[in-house]
């Protein structure tokens, strides 16, 4: 970036006769060129004229430089060296936001890493939880089922025992009854 500073100094007298002696080499390397070419072809007068016209455009250019350009020069000046600064900052504005960010996105990872990682704790220890509940009931269950298969078998065992105990009765009460009715009986087995 064109830095300028607002310290320029004005056109001076040296500049002005600079220019001038400046414009009147040229005038005189012109007629120099041309009469040596074309003879007479740059007349005195015109000659006169050109120098002339130069003379009143340098000190136009010197009055114009010094009072009418140079406070909106200034002025420009000044407003580019503003943006310059302005540019600056922004720039510098935009390095501290990406390093802000840069933190910020830092400080997010590491927040999500511990949730992950408090989810995932929270994750095998409901698990463990329901394995010990699972294991609790399976046992329960299974001690449940123990009990009712040694219940079913006393009962099984007390029915048979009714059952011969029955059948004895009942055979003992049809040999009364043969007995004293006197009809044979028949037994089977």
């Amino acid at each position: 970036m064109h830095q300028h500073s607002s310290s320029k100094q004005t056109l001076g007298i040296s500049d002005v006769i600079a220019a001038g002696v400046l414009f009147w080499l040229i005038t005189w390397g012109m007629q120099a060129g041309f009469d040596a070419a074309v003879p007479g072809l740059l007349k005195p007068e015109t000659l006169l004229d050109i120098r002339l016209s130069g003379a009143l455009f340098i000190i136009f250019w010197a009055v114009l430089g010094n009072f009418l350009v140079r406070p909106y020069i200034g002025v420009a000046i000044e407003r580019e060296n503003k943006t310059a600064g302005a540019i600056a900052l922004a720039a510098e504005n935009i390095r501290e936001s990406k390093d802000i960010l840069a933190q910020v996105e830092g400080a997010l990872k590491q927040v999500r890493m511990r949730a992950i990682a408090e989810r995932d704790a929270f994750v095998e220890a409901a698990k463990k939880e329901a394995q010990r509940d699972y294991e609790a009931l399976q046992s329960a269950c299974e001690a449940e089922r123990k009990k009712t298969a040694s219940q079913i078998a006393a009962m099984k065992a007390q029915a048979q025992r009714e059952i011969a105990a029955e059948a004895d009765k009942l055979s003992l009460l049809v040999v009364e009854r043969a007995l004293s009715t006197g009809t044979p009986v028949k037994l089977i087995h």
